[in-house]
Formats: structure tokens, sequence, C-alpha cells
């Protein structure tokens, strides 16, 4: 049984807007998780980050007890997971395969993360015209064969989710969002918005997963923040 309560949430910090949070609120949702969706905005990252509550220096965190705070999203999820049954705690190979897919997603989207944040990652020379050849690259081969890598997995599943799980697993409440973000108009110069329409598993694991009545309560009231 988790810990957390109405009277004691969960606490999620993260900016007004979907990106690496969503897939937390999501879960939490889902799984009934008690949590605050607190929605820091530029001053208060950045205080945030002087009073060193931010262990990597980024968002999203969670607060689980007053002061303790925990970085990065996929290790958020994994937590979450294990206090909704997202995350199996007692069949390791099953938890294996969803972190290969945690893992799998962040292969999938590394080249389009340094594309768009290249000062981030050493990058900020890079000229508009390599910049567009690396988009082209991505879009044109280098996206389509780690989305075949998901496309597989739908292919040899016998419940429709990704690891085969009889309810959907934290590999879903990371990749749907990331997906719905790849193909928004205008976000991503050089990679098509059409570039799931090779997939048509993949495009119908998000049709499913955002019918999900609980994933629809949710964005019924927060209309896709």
């Amino acid at each position: 049984m988790s810990a957390f309560t109405a009277e004691n949430p969960l606490k999620l910090y993260y900016f007004d807007l979907p990106g690496k949070g969503e897939p937390i609120r999501l879960a939490c949702s889902y799984g009934n998780l008690p949590f605050s969706d607190i929605r820091v905005n530029g001053e208060q990252f950045q205080e945030m980050k002087s009073l060193g509550e931010l262990p990597y220096g980024q968002l999203p965190v969670i607060e689980v007890a007053p002061g303790k705070f925990v970085g990065q999203s996929a290790a958020i999820l994994r937590f979450v997971g294990k206090h909704t049954g997202l995350y199996p705690t007692d069949d390791h190979v099953t938890a294996a395969v969803i972190d290969s897919l945690l893992d799998q997603e962040v292969d999938m989207f590394t080249g389009l993360s340094v594309s768009r944040y290249r000062g981030r990652f050493g990058f900020e020379t890079i000229s508009e015209e390599c910049l567009a050849n690396v988009r082209k690259a991505l879009n044109d081969e280098v996206l389509p064969k780690h989305l075949e890598f998901f496309e597989n997995f739908l292919r040899k599943s016998h419940t429709g989710w990704l690891a085969g799980t009889a309810e959907p697993s934290i590999a879903e409440f990371m990749l749907v969002p990331r997906l719905q973000w790849l193909t928004t108009p205008g976000v991503h110069d050089g990679i098509s918005t059409e570039i799931l329409d090779a997939f048509p598993l993949l495009k119908g694991l998000i049709d499913r997963f955002l019918n999900l009545p609980q994933i629809k309560a949710y964005y019924s009231v927060h209309h896709g923040k």
C-alpha cells in the first residue's frame, strides 16, 4: 500500500506544459496515487536550483518526504509504478522488459533532443545547414528504425500492450505522450507530423491509451495542459 494520502500526497514539480512531466501526471492519475501537481515557473525553477533541490539541475522532480527530492523522469515513473501496480515488483523478467522499453525511448529521442537543445549538449555552433541535414536523417532513417522496434513489440504482444502486460505499464505512460510530442505540428522542423503513418500498431496504441477512462477523465479536467 502506498504511504501517500490525500493529506500527505506525493509532490511533483514540473513546468506548466506536458513535456517530461505528463507521463508522471498520467501514471499518478491512472493509478489513483495522491499527488500534488506543482507547476513551476521560471523564477521558481531558478530558486529550486539555488536551494539545491534539483539533483540534476532540471525538472521533473518528486518530493517523497520533506526535503527529499528524486529526479529523472524514468526513475520517477518506476517509483510511481511500484506504488500503483504499473511496474511489477515480483516479476523481474517483465520489469526488465519494461526497463528496456524505457531505455529504447531514450535511444530513439537522443538525436532529436540534441538537435533541439544544442547548447545543453555542446553543439551550439552547429550550422543551420547541418541541423537541416540532421533532421532529414532523423526523419528518413533514424526515427523510423526505432519506431519499428516498438511496432515489433506490439506485433508480438498478446494483450496489445508493449510489455505484454494485462494493463498498460509505465512503458505506455512514457511512450504515448512522447509520440504525441513527436507529431505535434510546428514543433520539430524537418520531422513529418505523419511519421507514424507507417506504424499502424503504434497509432492504435496511442488511441487505445487515450481512450482509457482514467486518461479521458484526466484530460477532461486538464484539457491537454
